[in-house]
């Protein structure tokens, strides 16, 4: 079955693209503000991940296939992977809050 790209393309068109990279920007909008107003510079992680899951995205879109749910699964597998790896105790819901509050 052969995906029609005029139509995904069309789909990029809709209310929900436009909602997504206005919550984006506002993400990126405050923890910018947060590492660098406030010197919070344990957030650098955040943009360092967002950085490489981004290239990891354009990687697998121009070499490996354009279809939007094989990027995605690709990306989504690198990321269980390396969360996996990494060790680390993930933080609660009030460890975060209580990171962000403070």
């Amino acid at each position: 079955m052969a995906i029609d790209h005029r139509r995904a393309q069309k789909k990029n068109a809709t209310g929900a693209f436009f909602f997504f990279m206005a919550t984006l920007i506002m993400w990126a909008v405050s923890v910018f503000f947060e590492i660098l107003i406030n010197n919070r510079t344990e957030l650098l992680p955040l943009i360092f991940g967002f950085c490489f899951y981004q290239f990891s995205n354009w990687v697998c879109r121009n070499f490996i296939s354009r279809d939007p749910l094989l990027v995605n699964t690709c990306v989504s597998l690198l990321h269980s992977s390396l969360t996996s790896a990494s060790g680390k105790k993930r933080a609660t819901v009030e460890e975060y809050f209580s990171i962000l509050g403070s």
